[in-house]
């Protein structure tokens, strides 16, 4: 029996990595700012040879209120509520947002905790990177500049030796200093130190997230694909270029650029081969595949690119097992039925397809089903 295996944020918060709602609310601004200043000083000393960008603005976040009702729109589209027309849609999750701020505000941030959601805030300004000065240069730096917070925070390099800046212009050094952390976590139980005992079984590791752990603490260095972008790929808005670290040490005009990867957006275009070539991996491993394994991944309606891919590969005849986190003291922790009913309305999976296993569980049991899971796969 071969397994494929998708790993999802959930994966790696193992490591303490900053995910969910704390991760959104960072990346949009509404947790604080705190890498903003060297992110303005990295381009304002960068050589724009070519005038190609328009003056650093600040003041890119966006309001607590935009924020509240983007997690309201994500839970309306998960739960597939009923509606006839775009108006009827938009009336309706203003009175709810309406109805929940006289309530409790405390109600918003337990929405925003549970769906966290700037995809709409995203898809509507990605284009501002064809011609920012005249597309609009604000939103503009609102793209790049949450790219490099996603890639900040969930690197931290704050307490280290050199400074944030320092980081940001020695990519390859930074991505050295990543590795290391990683290497360090071999010896803390993970689902990737498990699969490490199980590679044989193991067609390849197809992940969303952008950090070393799973390829270095598996060891499975030539089997995983990085789908929506690796820490380890940076590229240019100038000129539509994707280096790795490595290659960027050679490259020394190649200095405007920010992190190549996806963000939380319902679009996300196949801007570059790389990322075709990563897709050709994780295809691959799912074809040769008997069972895919999933865990970490909530299956978000922004990532319905890998839902349908998941999908197809379901109707194909392999089995899938879908692994996720419930909150022991959560109300609805015991009502299995329906949290699976919830997952397969996001891969829009019906009750009567076969071939869908929800398995449920927990900080304390997760590791430990995993692996038992495995063994019973390659027997």
């Amino acid at each position: 029996m071969k397994v494929a295996f998708l790993f999802g944020a959930g994966a790696d918060s193992l490591f303490d990595l900053s995910c969910g709602n704390d991760f959104a609310s960072k990346v949009v601004g509404i947790n604080g700012n705190l890498y903003d200043d060297a992110i303005k000083q990295f381009y304002a000393e960068m050589n724009d040879k070519e005038n190609f960008y328009p003056k650093y603005e600040s003041g890119v976040n966006i309001s607590k209120e935009k924020y509240y009702k983007e997690a309201l729109k994500k839970k309306w589209i998960t739960e597939k509520r009923e509606v006839n027309y775009k108006k009827d849609f938009e009336d309706s999750l203003q009175d709810e947002y309406s109805d929940m701020l006289k309530r409790n505000k405390g109600e918003l941030d337990s929405l925003a905790l549970e769906f966290p959601n700037y995809m709409g805030i995203m898809d509507g300004i990605f284009h501002t990177m064809i011609y920012p000065k005249a597309l609009g240069p604000r939103y503009f730096w609102r793209t790049i500049t949450y790219y490099w917070r996603a890639y900040l925070y969930l690197n931290d390099y704050s307490g280290n030796e050199h400074s944030t800046i320092w980081y940001m212009k020695n990519p390859f050094l930074a991505y050295k200093e990543m590795e290391r952390r990683a290497e360090e976590c071999k010896r803390k139980d993970s689902y990737y130190s498990i699969l490490r005992k199980y590679s044989d079984i193991c067609t390849g590791i197809i992940t969303t997230n952008y950090t070393p752990y799973a390829e270095v603490i598996s060891e499975l260095n030539d089997n995983i694909a990085y789908i929506h972008g690796s820490f380890d790929w940076f590229e240019s808005a100038r000129d539509l270029t994707v280096l790795n670290t490595k290659e960027m040490i050679d490259n020394k005009s190649f200095d405007d650029y920010f992190p190549f990867i996806f963000l939380q957006s319902g679009v996300k275009p196949i801007v570059h081969p790389i990322q075709i070539q990563e897709w050709s991996k994780a295809l691959k491993y799912l074809d040769n595949a008997d069972s895919i394994i999933i865990v970490g991944y909530r299956a978000n309606c922004d990532d319905n690119h890998i839902n349908s891919t998941i999908k197809y590969y379901m109707m194909k005849g392999k089995i899938v097992y879908y692994f996720e986190y419930k909150d022991t003291s959560s109300d609805n922790n015991g009502n299995v039925l329906e949290n699976e009913k919830d997952v397969r309305n996001r891969f829009r999976i019906s009750d009567k397809e076969e071939g869908f296993n929800y398995v449920q569980i927990n900080r304390d049991t997760a590791l430990q089903v995993f692996e038992d899971t495995i063994k019973i796969l390659a027997k």
